[in-house]
C-alpha cells in the first residue's frame, strides 16, 4: 500500500472490499483499519491527513485478504460486542448476533423479582447468552451447556474476560437432556435451527461458521423438540423457557410449547419478525 494518509489507506481497504463483492465493505473497511491503528472512527476521520504508520500496512493487507476471501469480519477481528460485552470469537463458534439481544433481554425480564436465579444456557457457544444474563444478574447461578470443545474454550475465555465467576460451563451434547437433579428458574436456548437442506444456500460468511451450530435437522426444529421433550423437567413450576428462533419458524415452535406450557409468548426483533418464543407456567403431566 506504500506512503499514504490514513484517509488513503482506509478508501484503498473499501475498494479492495467492494472489488471482493463485500456486502458492507465501507462499515467492514472501517473496523479492520480502525483496529489495526488503534483509533477510533472518529478520531480516524479527524487525523485523516496523517501519514498511515508503515507497521500496520502488512498485517492490515492480512486481515483484508482474508474479508476478500469470505471470511466473517467477526472472525478476521477476533472479538466482537454483545449486550456492551466484549466477546472473543472465530472459527469453531457461532458469532454473536445482534437478534440474540433480544432473548437476552426477554431472559431478564422474566427473571425479574426472582432472587438467586439458576439459569441455563442450551447451545451456549461463545456464551454471550450467558454471560450476558450473568453480568447483568450477579446472584444468578448461570450454567452454559455446549457440546463443542472448540466453543467451549471460547466460553472459557469470555467467562474470565469478563470476570463473570457466577457462570459455569457444562460440556455436554443437549440432546441428552438435563442432568440428575438440575432444577432451573429459566432455560434460554439459541439451538441449531437451519433445515439441511438449506446449509449449502448460505451466504459464504455464514458458511464459515460450524455446521455443528446451525444444523437444525431435516426441518431445523431437531433442537427445539428435544429441548422442549427433555429439559422441561428441569424447570421450576413457575419457570420458563426462551427460545431464539428462525424466520418462518414461530407457530411450528409455539405449537410445540403449547403442549408443555400453559402460557406461550412470541416476541418479535426490530424488523418485526417473531424472533424469541416464550414459555412459562409448565403443564404437569
Amino acid at each position: 500500500m506504500g506512503q499514504m494518509t490514513l484517509r488513503q489507506l482506509l478508501q484503498e481497504v473499501i475498494a479492495a472490499l467492494t472489488a471482493a463483492g463485500v456486502e458492507d465493505a465501507g462499515f467492514d473497511g472501517l473496523q479492520l483499519v480502525c483496529r489495526h491503528t488503534g483509533l477510533s472512527p472518529a478520531r480516524l476521520r479527524a487525523d485523516g491527513d496523517r501519514p498511515a504508520d508503515a507497521a500496520v500496512l502488512a498485517p492490515l493487507r492480512a486481515c483484508v485478504a482474508r474479508r476478500c476471501a469470505g471470511e466473517p469480519l467477526q472472525y478476521v477481528l477476533g472479538e466482537w460486542e454483545f449486550s456492551s460485552l466484549p466477546f472473543y470469537v472465530g472459527p469453531g463458534v457461532l458469532i454473536p448476533r445482534a437478534d440474540t439481544e433480544i432473548l437476552v433481554d426477554e431472559a431478564l425480564r422474566f427473571l425479574e423479582g426472582v432472587a438467586a436465579p439458576r439459569v441455563a444456557d442450551l447451545c451456549a457457544g461463545s456464551g454471550c447468552v450467558g454471560l450476558a444474563l450473568a453480568h447483568e444478574r450477579p446472584d444468578a447461578a448461570v450454567t452454559g451447556v455446549e457440546i463443542s470443545s472448540r466453543a467451549a474454550a471460547y466460553w472459557r475465555r469470555n467467562a474470565a474476560r469478563n470476570r463473570l465467576p457466577n457462570a459455569v460451563l457444562r460440556q455436554a451434547d443437549v440432546l441428552a437432556g438435563p442432568q440428575a437433579g438440575d432444577s432451573f428458574h429459566l432455560i434460554a436456548a439459541n439451538p441449531p435451527y437451519i433445515p439441511a437442506r438449506d446449509l449449502p444456500g448460505l451466504s459464504r460468511e455464514v458458511r464459515h461458521e460450524p455446521a455443528l451450530a446451525l444444523n437444525g435437522g431435516a426441518d431445523g426444529l431437531t433442537f427445539y423438540r428435544a429441548i422442549i421433550r427433555q429439559w422441561t423437567a428441569a424447570l421450576t413450576p413457575d419457570g420458563s423457557l426462551l427460545f431464539e428462533v428462525g424466520a418462518g419458524q414461530s407457530e411450528a415452535v409455539a405449537a410445540l410449547l403449547q403442549t408443555r406450557f400453559q402460557q406461550v409468548y412470541t416476541v418479535p426483533d426490530l424488523n418485526g419478525i417473531p424472533r424469541v418464543l416464550i414459555g412459562t407456567a409448565v403443564i404437569h403431566t
